[in-house]
């Protein structure tokens, strides 16, 4: 099996955006977690990337995002 046979097609276009340093950032914590540990914990992921984001300046830009994305709920 091919990995690209199993992959849709514009997968990895998301890492080629206008927020590619972004989500580059966030697949390095990901990647991090992975080899600290076999079982990875959302709520620890999820506070390293909020970490992260915050360290970066960029939190305030991602939950204008959600928010837009939700319909300002």
């Amino acid at each position: 099996m091919k990995v690209f046979d199993v992959i849709p097609k514009g997968f990895f276009s998301i890492i080629s955006g206008k927020n590619r340093d972004i989500y580059s950032e966030m697949l390095l914590i990901i990647r991090q977690e992975y080899k600290r540990t076999t079982h990875v914990d959302k709520n620890i992921l999820l506070s390293q990337m909020v970490d992260r984001l915050t360290e970066l300046n960029l939190l305030m830009d991602v939950e204008a995002e959600i928010l837009e994305i939700s319909g300002g709920d």
